[in-house]
């Protein structure tokens, strides 16, 4: 003999709902430290932290958030992925559609309300090569290309950009002309990404339009 078991259909309609919203709210947080020694962690808490913010950024997807401990960090990836670009001042931190970016975590902190960016200094730095010499330093520390508002980077200091090159020099990122002379700090081309918290400076450019 079979039995059924019968559910009240509010109360099946509302296990549907929850279940059918529920990926909607789905949400992964990445932790990034600079002191890790390498990026072998699987980013998914602050003991196995990614070392590097490219490779976290590169993990997320829409709707995830990547958080940031204090201190520098230095772009690892050109535009197109490689982290042994022909010329190494391509390399850029590039944001992500939908991915949100915060910086200012002391590295113990289990909400995003507990972090101070104003105490913990998160850096950008395009520094590269022989410290202190700016002309082997990134076009652009950050790259923003065909971006929503829903892309968020919060709370860092950006810095060391050095945007100079001959006005013909540039790279195409997503169908999106990048000016190798232009934006050495942010360069935000064809984008409405959302920058808060943010302190940008030293940076050079040879186009002061930007």
């Amino acid at each position: 003999m079979t039995l059924f078991r019968f559910i009240p259909i509010k109360a099946f309609l509302f296990v549907c709902l929850i279940f059918f919203f529920q990926p909607l709210y789905a949400q992964t947080v990445y932790f990034v430290d600079a002191a890790k020694a390498d990026n072998s962690g699987n980013g998914l808490s602050w003991t196995n932290a990614k070392r590097d913010l490219q490779v976290a950024i590169n993990l997320a997807v829409s709707g995830d958030e990547v958080w940031v401990k204090s201190g520098t960090y230095l772009p690892t990836h050109d535009p197109f992925g490689s982290t042994s670009p022909a010329n190494n001042r391509d390399k850029t931190f590039l944001l992500k559609e939908g991915v949100k970016v915060y910086g200012g975590f002391a590295g113990t902190e289990t909400s995003l309300g507990q972090r101070n960016w104003r105490t913990n200094i998160t850096t950008l730095s395009g520094d590269l090569g022989t410290v202190n010499t700016l002309t082997d330093n990134a076009y652009h520390v950050v790259l923003a290309v065909n971006n929503t508002n829903a892309t968020i980077l919060d709370g860092f200091t950006v810095t060391r950009g050095y945007a100079t090159a001959p006005s013909n020099s540039s790279i195409t990122v997503s169908t999106r002309t990048i000016d190798r002379y232009k934006g050495a700090g942010i360069s935000n081309i064809n984008s409405s990404a959302s920058f808060t918290n943010c302190i940008v400076t030293a940076n050079s450019s040879d186009c002061t339009d930007q």
